[in-house]
C-alpha cells in the first residue's frame, strides 16, 4: 500500500521537500502491550502518543495508539518506518494497522 499512498499525496500536490507528520495506528488487547509498545516506539524517534482504551472491538483488541513520525515520506523511508512499525507491534503482541498523513503543500 506505500506505492499507491505516496502516489496519492503525490497526486494530491504533497510537497515532497518538507517533512510531514506520519500518523501510526496500532492496536492491543492489554494495556501492558501497549506500554512496551510505546517504549519502543519512543526510542525510534516516535512522538505524540494517543492512547485510547476502545469501548468494545469484534477482534478482541481493547486498546489503540497513534504516535507521530516526522519525516519526509519518500517511499524508502516510509517502507523502513512501516517495516520497523511491523517488527515492533509482533514483538510486543499489538497490530500495526498503517499510517496516514494530511499532504504539506508548498
Amino acid at each position: 500500500m506505500n506505492p499507491v499512498t505516496i502516489a496519492e499525496l503525490k497526486r494530491l500536490g504533497a510537497n515532497f521537500n518538507k517533512i510531514h507528520r506520519i500518523v501510526n495506528v496500532f492496536y492491543s488487547n492489554s494495556e501492558e502491550s501497549t506500554k512496551a509498545l510505546s517504549e519502543g516506539l519512543k526510542k525510534n524517534s516516535f512522538s505524540d502518543f494517543e492512547f485510547e482504551e476502545l469501548a468494545s472491538a469484534e477482534d478482541g483488541n481493547s486498546n489503540s495508539l497513534e504516535c507521530v513520525k516526522s519525516i519526509v515520506p519518500e517511499l524508502d523511508t516510509i517502507n523502513k518506518m512501516t517495516d520497523m512499525c511491523v517488527r515492533l507491534a509482533l514483538e510486543n503482541d499489538c497490530d500495526y494497522d498503517g499510517w496516514y498523513t494530511e499532504p504539506v503543500m508548498d
